[in-house]
Formats: structure tokens, C-alpha cells, sequence
């Protein structure tokens, strides 16, 4: 994944090519991250397939908080989201174009339960889905659709395991399970 390129295990960076974009872009998609309800819940690394470990913490924020690399509802690249020198999102999957990848995105959402649980999206600190993007289209569909109770229910009765409490859900429509990234991620978005 084009994701993983550049990264440093040593400080835990990720570099997001993210050519001819505004960073004014990047900028509105995080202030959008950060103005939503989040709480931060346990440390936990996650080793890449590459073998890099990366230091995140969970934490829980609103299905719609995240932006995916494709809109939910369109599939046409999401405005602001870091793309390669040739244009295209940095994501591996061409969500606009892959009706497959689109079935299996409605699919998931129709049913959407705790195997979301199993692996959050991983974000940057600016909210950017770098690992996901499927399950962040499906959950924020699933929010809009009403099928999102059995992941509701079963986030609220796993919630301690990731150093979260059951009253921590209280505000929140639909709350998701993210795997944050601490440190920030390096390129032209930062």
C-alpha cells in the first residue's frame, strides 16, 4: 500500500503523498476531525505487513468524523483526501470505478456488527483513514441506514477492552471505534 511507504518506525510517521492538493484542504478535513466528540481510550501498536510497528491509541468518535478516501454514497473521491502525482486517491482501491467494491461496501453496511471491531479504521491525527476505507464507508452508511445496533451493542458491551467506559458512549449518535495514530505523518499535507 502507497500508505506505508517513507514510514519510520522509530517515530511512528506515516507519508501520505498528497500531490497537487491545497493543504488548506487538508486543514478543513481536520479541523472537522477535531471539532467532532471523540474520547481517547488505551495505547495498542500495530505492526504493518511490512513488519513497521506503529504507536496508536483507540479512540471513539462519530461514524461521520473520519473521512473516507471515497464518498459513501457516490463513490467519487472524497475533496481534500491526499492523492498520488498521478491523481488518484492514495487508497488502493478504486471505490468511483469497482462496482464490486462498491457492493461489498453496501453489503457490510446492511449488516454492520462487531467484526468492525476486529480491526478499527486506522486515522491520522487529521482524520485521514490511512487503513479502512471499506469499513469506513460501510459504517458511516450503516449510521445513515439504522444498521448499525449490532455494533453499537456489542462496542458497549466489549467497551473496557479498550480503556473506555460504557459512559463514554453517552452524546454519541453513532459511535465507531477508530485506532489513532500518535504521531503526526509526514508530506506536503501536513
Amino acid at each position: 500500500s502507497d500508505y506505508t511507504k517513507g514510514t519510520d518506525s522509530e517515530t511512528s510517521t506515516i507519508s501520505i503523498p498528497q500531490s497537487g492538493k491545497k493543504s488548506s484542504e487538508i486543514t478543513q478535513i481536520r479541523n472537522k476531525y477535531e471539532s467532532t466528540q471523540s474520547i481517547t481510550g488505551n495505547k495498542k501498536t500495530v505492526t504493518l505487513p511490512n513488519g513497521t510497528k506503529i504507536k496508536c491509541h483507540y479512540k471513539l468518535v462519530e461514524a461521520d468524523a473520519p473521512p473516507a478516501s471515497h464518498d459513501e454514497n457516490t463513490y467519487s473521491p472524497t475533496k481534500g483526501f491526499p492523492t498520488s502525482k498521478d491523481g488518484k486517491t492514495v487508497n488502493d482501491r478504486d471505490y468511483q470505478n469497482d462496482k464490486d467494491a462498491q457492493e461489498s461496501v453496501r453489503k457490510i453496511a446492511a449488516n454492520f456488527n462487531s467484526l468492525a471491531l476486529e480491526s478499527p479504521p486506522i486515522v491520522t491525527k487529521d482524520g485521514i483513514v490511512v487503513s479502512g476505507n471499506n469499513r469506513t464507508m460501510s459504517s458511516k452508511l450503516a449510521a445513515k441506514n439504522g444498521t448499525d445496533a449490532a455494533y453499537v451493542a456489542d462496542l458497549k458491551e466489549m467497551i473496557d477492552e479498550y480503556g473506555l467506559e460504557e459512559s463514554d458512549l453517552e452524546g454519541f449518535k453513532h459511535p465507531r471505534l477508530v485506532l489513532e495514530m500518535d504521531g503526526e505523518h509526514e508530506g506536503e499535507d501536513t
